[in-house]
């Protein structure tokens, strides 16, 4: 089974996120928009699991989850991998926040144990708004696209569990589907 670990959106965000998409798509027409419903922030990905490697990672998120009480998020502006002036992934980036960069040191730190290597590269949030084939983006194409995702900056939401995510590679797209919530501690 294919997983990943991440933050699920509000209703809000998901709905503002459609309206970015719809007006960046006649600004970048062949790209692959992902499906706002399905937008995650994504915190690790895992890859092919084992099914008797579930329930040692449920705990280990539950456990992670047990110290951490609900916090907010808010979107920033856009931004995009490797860079912008040849994009292949267009994404939305997040305010800076704490209690998110240590939410997701402490994700990493508690299944490395189970044999899930860490990353080597430092934890960088965002909602991927799109991929691309890496074609250079001239100065003005550039600006326009900051310009649109800066207009979505602010959009906040509550974050209060963790998800273990199963991931369905289709034709239509991949599929997410909890397989698992970690709830965060109540005050």
């Amino acid at each position: 089974m294919r997983t990943f670990i991440a933050l699920e959106l509000s209703r809000e965000v998901q709905e503002a996120l459609a309206r970015t998409q719809q007006t960046l798509r006649t600004l970048v027409p062949r790209a692959r928009w992902t499906k706002p419903e399905g937008t995650h922030l994504t915190l690790k990905f895992l890859g092919e699991i084992t099914p008797h490697q579930v329930s040692p990672l449920q705990a280990a998120l539950d456990a992670v989850a047990a110290r951490h009480q609900s916090f907010p998020l808010a979107t920033a502006g856009g931004g995009a991998f490797p860079r912008l002036s040849a994009p292949r992934v267009l994404w939305l980036g997040l305010q800076p926040e704490e209690r998110l960069m240590r939410l997701a040191r402490e994700v990493e730190a508690a299944i490395s144990p189970l044999g899930f290597p860490s990353e080597v590269r430092p934890f960088q949030g965002h909602l991927t708004l799109a991929r691309l084939e890496g074609e250079p983006w001239p100065p003005d194409l550039r600006q326009r696209y900051l310009t649109l995702t800066g207009a979505m900056a602010g959009v906040s939401w509550m974050v209060d569990r963790v998800v273990l995510f199963r991931s369905e590679l289709r034709p239509g797209g991949a599929i997410y589907s909890p397989v698992h919530f970690s709830v965060f501690d109540t005050p």
